[in-house]
């Protein structure tokens, strides 16, 4: 959040309302995004790896690996959405800033952070490092840095690739065959592209990730 306030108070001298027709208000979005997701993606990248020692009790209790799953999901995408929500009223209070109406900026974060969460997930279920303990410091020191490296470079360049795809409304006068369309319909195509992807990746998300864990739940129960 932080660093997120240091970004917006730096624009705001550079920039003027006149320019929300262009990258600024893209960028912000997918700055804010990336900001929430580095700190979320360090929790969903050994979202799996922790429950390594309980793994057994998980696998007894009544709970099937798609519940199992998507509770995995929400504990680690919530706290990134409050962050997000508190960057985006935030923001709202800069009027000189660059930016879009809440209800398209808002929205647009939460699917660019809740796609990057999942993959995150699917590669921890998919690798799992269950030598993992919050509370062993040792360890620590001594791990592999790689779920690190793999969550901050993935919500760096996740942000990005899904930003550049929500920014179809900055660029699409470009294209000529839909260089005609009207801001407000270039901005509903964004966010209806954005939607696609996002439930495209989420769904095969959430196959790769509930058939890895339905195989190591049955592997453990022998």
């Amino acid at each position: 959040i932080v660093a997120s306030v240091f970004f917006v108070f730096n624009m705001t001298g550079t920039v003027s309302p006149q320019d929300g027709s262009g990258w600024v208000r893209t960028l912000t979005i997918v700055i804010f995004t990336m900001m929430a997701s580095v700190t979320t993606g360090q929790f969903a990248a050994v979202a799996f790896s922790l429950d390594g020692e309980g793994l057994w009790l998980m696998k007894s209790a009544p709970i099937s690996p798609s519940i199992y799953y998507f509770a995995k999901l929400a504990f680690v995408v919530t706290p990134g959405f409050g962050v997000l929500s508190v960057l985006f009223i935030m923001l709202s209070f800069f009027k000189t800033m660059p930016q879009y109406p809440m209800y398209v900026s808002i929205p647009a974060g939460f699917l660019m952070l809740s796609a990057l969460c999942a993959l995150l997930i699917m590669f921890d279920i998919l690798k799992p490092d269950f030598n993992l303990r919050l509370s062993d410091i040792q360890y620590r020191k001594r791990r592999n840095p790689s779920k690190t490296i793999i969550s901050v470079l993935g919500s760096q360049v996740g942000s990005v690739l899904l930003g550049i795809v929500f920014a179809f409304s900055e660029y699409h006068q470009y294209i000529p065959p839909f260089s005609r369309w009207t801001e407000k319909t270039a901005i509903t195509i964004s966010l209806v592209l954005l939607g696609i992807i996002v439930i495209v990746i989420h769904i095969v998300a959430a196959k790769i990730a509930i058939k890895r864990i339905r195989f190591l739940f049955g592997e453990n129960a022998k």
